[in-house]
C-alpha cells in the first residue's frame, strides 16, 4: 500500500508500471484480462454495460481507462461511489500527472478532482507517471494527488543517444538540399549502429 511517483523520459518503460502489453485494452483482451475504456467515442450502450458491470456485486473488469474529465462528470460518480464504498479499487494510476500542476506546461483543471478522488480512498495506493517535471512540479503533484511519503523514481531527462541542434531557416540558402544532406548524413552514422535507425518526426 505504498505511493509512487515516477519521473522519466519517454520511452523509459513508465507504463509497465501498470500495464504490461503495449496495445492497451486489445492486447490486454487478447490475452484474456478484462480491460475497458471509457471516452468520448464509445458508443452509449457499451458505457451501459460497463457502468452495470462496476456496479454489480462481482465484477468482471480488472482495468479500466477513464479520463479524468470522466472522473469529474456526474454521470460516473455514483459508479465511482459505489466502487469505493464497496472496497473494489485497487489501485489509482495517474497518467502524465504533470497536468495536475498548476506550474506544469498542460495543466488541465480536471485533474485536480483526482486528488479529491484520492481523498475519498486513503487505503488505496496512487501511482502518479510523468515524462518531465521540474522540482516545483514534481512536488506539486505529490501534494495535489495527496500522495503519502512515496517511493519516487526520478531519472534525468538528458538522453545520450540524442543530440540537439539548432539551425535558422532563414539563413540557409535552401533548406530542402540542407535537410536533405543532414538526412543522408544521419542515416550513414546509424547504418553501422547495430541495426539502428535514424527517424525524423516532422
Amino acid at each position: 500500500n505504498t505511493d509512487v511517483f515516477v519521473c522519466m523520459p519517454t520511452g523509459a518503460g513508465k507504463s509497465l508500471c501498470y500495464q504490461l502489453p503495449a496495445d492497451q485494452v486489445d492486447r490486454l483482451k487478447e490475452l484474456n484480462i478484462p480491460a475497458c475504456s471509457i471516452n468520448s467515442k464509445l458508443p452509449v450502450g457499451e458505457r451501459r454495460l460497463i457502468l452495470a458491470d462496476l456496479g454489480s456485486n462481482q465484477p468482471k473488469l480488472k482495468l479500466l481507462y477513464i479520463t479524468p474529465e470522466m472522473v469529474a462528470s456526474a454521470s460516473f460518480q455514483p459508479c465511482l461511489t459505489g466502487l469505493c464504498s464497496r472496497g473494489l479499487l485497487s489501485y489509482l494510476a495517474v497518467d502524465e500527472a504533470h497536468c495536475v500542476s498548476q506550474w506544469g506546461h498542460d495543466f488541465r483543471p480536471d485533474y485536480l478532482k483526482l486528488g479529491e478522488l484520492r481523498a475519498r480512498i486513503p487505503g488505496v495506493p496512487c501511482l502518479a507517471l510523468t515524462a518531465t517535471a521540474p522540482k516545483n512540479v514534481q512536488e506539486d503533484i505529490v501534494q495535489s494527488l495527496r500522495l503519502r511519503s512515496p517511493m519516487s523514481f526520478v531519472t534525468p531527462v538528458f538522453r545520450r543517444n540524442l543530440h540537439y541542434d539548432v539551425i535558422f531557416r532563414d539563413l540557409l540558402p535552401n533548406p530542402y538540399v540542407h535537410l536533405h544532406a543532414f538526412i543522408k548524413k544521419a542515416l550513414a552514422m546509424s547504418s553501422g549502429s547495430a541495426g539502428q535507425v535514424c527517424k525524423i518526426d516532422p
